[in-house]
């Protein structure tokens, strides 16, 4: 299955036109820092002059500055010849002179862009040991993030971030494990519409993904405003310290064939009500699903005569 996903993806964007994805540029572990190396390779408007495909396997890539993407970016590992198992690139932060670390790997601002991830293995530990916050950022209004058979290791803030608005995101085939905060409950998530959630979303696909060890939820789109379609399918979930979802402004899509097992583990107890996901009606009931009515902001969705109560 895991061959399939990267196939496709790859042919995809080979059938892309050049002028869209520019020319592959192939990146050794060896040829050094890879923030500084993608960082310099942009076109006269600042965008990315080129799709980079990461070649080496037996050593990570090491990052010394946040990838800040003012346009498309596409970054993958490259397939093996001979397929005998999964083998992504890996990439992590380095130890900063001061001895820091690199808090966010990437970060996307471009309006109407594209972001690309494949087969990679991006690990939140830094080469001292010491974990990062997030490994995807979206800020851009509009962008479509793509993110397939990639490996999240570690992110105790959350692996995927947004604040743009009408962002999409397909995420299928990855891994997201050991994401579980020491202290925290409200971070270490899979998918974030971050604070103050006043994004509004467009798609959310979600399929053929394990969660393992997620502190706080699989899926947070949650938000003030509307949600046009969320689907999660075929995923598995094992462990989470809270609720697995945040999705009350879902108004369409599709929840099918999933595995949950040690949900919730952290239960919940009238002191968090309403502060613990029932932030419309704190008279509801807590749970892995909980059925509550929509909120004023997206009910209006189905009465656009406005006199919903």
């Amino acid at each position: 299955m895991k061959k399939v996903i990267l196939l496709t993806t790859v042919m995809l964007l080979m059938i892309a036109p050049v002028s869209v994805l520019g020319q592959i540029m192939e990146i050794s572990a060896d040829d050094g820092d890879l923030y500084e190396i993608i960082s310099a390779d942009t076109l006269a408007d600042g965008t990315q002059a080129n799709i980079y495909v990461l070649t080496s396997k037996d050593k990570t890539y090491k990052m010394s500055g946040t990838i800040t993407a003012k346009g498309d970016l596409t970054i993958m590992g490259e397939e093996d010849d001979e397929w005998d198992g999964w083998n992504p690139a890996t990439i992590q932060s380095a130890v900063l002179a001061d001895g820091s670390t690199v808090g966010t790997l990437f970060v996307l601002t471009g309006d109407e862009t594209e972001g690309n991830f494949v087969n990679l293995y991006l690990l939140a530990k830094a080469t001292n040991n010491v974990a990062s916050g997030v490994a995807i950022e979206v800020k851009g209004d509009h962008t479509v993030l793509n993110v397939a058979l990639c490996v999240f290791d570690a992110w105790h803030t959350f692996a995927i971030a947004y604040n743009g608005q009408w962002d999409s995101f397909y995420i299928e085939g990855n891994v997201f494990r050991n994401m579980v905060h020491p202290n925290q409950w409200y971070i270490g998530e899979v998918l974030r519409n971050t604070w103050p959630g006043e994004a509004y979303t467009d798609t959310v696909v979600m399929s053929g993904n394990l969660m393992l060890g997620v502190n706080g939820y699989a899926a947070a789109p949650v938000t003030k405003w509307h949600m046009n379609y969320f689907e999660f399918n075929d995923n598995a979930v094992i462990y989470t310290f809270k609720n697995p979802f945040f999705i009350f402004n879902m108004t369409e899509g599709t929840m099918n064939d999933n595995i949950f097992y040690g949900n919730y583990a952290g239960g919940v107890d009238r002191t968090e009500d309403p502060w613990w996901d029932n932030l419309w009606f704190p008279d509801t009931s807590f749970g892995v699903i909980a059925l509550q009515p929509l909120s004023p902001a997206n009910a209006i969705m189905f009465d656009p005569d406005g006199d919903t109560s």
